[in-house]
C-alpha cells in the first residue's frame, strides 16, 4: 500500500503542478483503531507555484514581490480582472471570503 500512496502523491504533484512537502497517515489506522475495512486516509502540506510569479519571472522584472498586491500590479494588465482579484483580497482580509 506504501507504494500505491507515493504513486499518487506523484500523480497529484504532476497533475496539480504542486509540491508535496509533506504527507502522514491520518484517520482510524493513525489512531491504531483501523478494522480490515479501513481505507487509508492520507493528509499532507503541498506549495503551489503561483502562475503570476512565473509570469514575473518570465518578464524580468527582477525579485518577485513578497506583497500580492505588489504581484498583481505588476502582472495583471486586464482592469476587470484586476478588480475581482483586489476585491477577493479586501474580502480575505476582513474576513469575509
Amino acid at each position: 500500500m506504501y507504494k500505491k500512496i507515493l504513486k499518487a502523491l506523484n500523480t497529484i504533484e504532476k497533475d496539480y503542478q504542486v509540491s508535496i512537502l509533506y504527507a502522514c497517515e491520518s484517520g482510524s489506522r493513525a489512531w491504531g483503531f483501523a478494522s480490515q475495512n479501513s481505507d487509508f486516509d492520507v493528509r499532507f502540506i503541498y506549495v503551489f507555484r503561483s502562475v503570476l510569479a512565473v509570469i514575473y519571472l518570465e518578464r524580468g522584472l527582477g525579485q518577485i514581490p513578497m506583497e500580492f498586491s505588489k504581484l498583481i500590479a505588476a502582472v495583471v494588465e486586464d482592469n476587470k480582472l484586476h478588480n475581482s482579484i483586489n476585491n477577493l483580497l479586501s474580502l480575505k482580509k476582513a474576513g469575509q471570503e
